[in-house]
């Protein structure tokens, strides 16, 4: 009986550890800027869904408040997780802000059939869904994990950088749009 008590104290004490640890890691993520190697958006080509050319120096003149470049994939299951909480977010929070969602080393057929699951169409919520298949995410961004996630400002300098996947609705990520709502 006692090492029973012992094995739930124990789990208590490792789940109460993880959450005040996983608590900490996200508000120094936030709270920092961004102190990777990549200080400007690369200007590259992906594709669209549809197969046409999408340059991202063309974003500069275009996103008012800022870019904000999500990676992510179908074979992912943090990303396929992570992706309805952001397009919420996305919703709540994107005015003004271009929105890539690019989709990495993946099949289109398989992107179509989880949007489809998700009831959209690539127009909507004013994302732009794109494809890497040519592993531009990690030749000119350098990520290596996904989801990964980087917020531009209106002028392609770095602002912020999330490796894994993120709670969206979390009030910190509402937080991290200020600088953006004040520009312009």
């Amino acid at each position: 009986m006692n090492y029973k008590i012992l094995i739930v104290v124990a789990l208590i004490g490792g789940a109460l550890g993880y959450s005040i640890y996983s608590k900490k890691s996200l508000e120094a993520q936030l709270a920092q800027e961004s102190d990777q190697l990549l200080t400007q958006l690369p200007l590259v080509q992906f594709e669209t869904l549809e197969n046409a050319p999408y340059l991202t120096a063309d974003l500069i003149k275009m996103a008012p408040k800022g870019i904000f470049v999500h990676f992510w994939a179908t074979w992912c299951g943090p990303c396929e997780a992570e992706l309805p909480e952001l397009l919420e977010f996305i919703d709540l929070h994107g005015e003004g802000v271009t929105f890539l969602i690019i989709a990495v080393n993946d099949e289109l057929p398989k992107i179509r059939k989880f949007m489809a699951g998700l009831k959209l169409k690539p127009s909507e919520r004013r994302v732009v869904w794109l494809l890497d298949n040519g592993s531009i995410h990690r030749n000119s961004f350098g990520t290596m994990k996904l989801p990964e996630t980087f917020l531009f400002k209106p002028d392609g300098s770095i602002l912020r950088r999330f490796v894994g996947p993120q709670e969206w609705l979390k009030p910190q990520f509402s937080n991290m749009f200020q600088p953006l709502n004040s520009a312009n």
